[in-house]
């Protein structure tokens, strides 16, 4: 029994098999044009995706299939319409907060709201690493913290970050060393 994600990753394959044949084109000369279009993509690639052992995915594969719709006379979409869900995405779960207690939900939603946030709904936290350096008195001195965001629509143009405290406190955290984007607003 076939998934709905393998038919249509099948119409995919289908319908380039039958845009590359009707227009009477190798794949050798489709990919050489498409190169010289600056989308860099090798045979092997689009041999997967003839084939149908894999679909474009990502910005830069897209943008090649909008070459390939181009370079063959389609419709812009004619092609892109059929790709399945991305097999490297998985499914993409609703944003999920990293705590659950409904006070801490509304208290974020209304942080959010006083930020200015835009709506959070497209992004994918990949990884979080988070560092503690502790001090000899068993206190917090440094907490550093990498995470690997994806966006899975668009384009990213802010993330916030917010810290909870277990306990109220007056102590308010100071973010430093920002990389790869600046603090905005407080």
């Amino acid at each position: 029994m076939a998934t709905r994600g393998g038919e249509r990753r099948g119409a995919f394959a289908a319908a380039l098999r039958a845009a590359i044949s009707e227009r009477g084109i190798t794949l050798a000369r489709l990919q050489q044009q498409l190169v010289d279009d600056g989308n860099a993509v090798s045979m092997a690639t689009l041999s997967y995706w003839r084939s149908g052992d894999r679909q474009p995915e990502g910005a830069q594969s897209l943008s090649v299939v909008e070459g390939i719709e181009d370079r063959l006379r389609l419709g812009r979409g004619h092609l892109s319409a059929l790709l399945g869900p991305s097999v490297r995405l998985g499914s993409i779960p609703p944003p999920r907060l990293p705590f659950d207690e409904e006070r801490e939900n509304r208290e974020t939603a209304e942080t959010l709201a006083a930020l200015r946030s835009t709506p959070q709904d497209t992004l994918r936290d990949l990884s979080t690493q988070l560092t503690v350096q502790v001090g000899a008195d068993g206190a917090v001195e440094r907490t550093v913290m990498r995470s690997l965001v994806q966006a899975t629509q668009g384009v990213i143009t802010e993330i916030p970050l917010i810290d909870v405290a277990p306990a109220e406190t007056a102590i308010l955290s100071i973010i430093s060393d920002v990389v790869g984007g600046r603090v905005d607003r407080e």
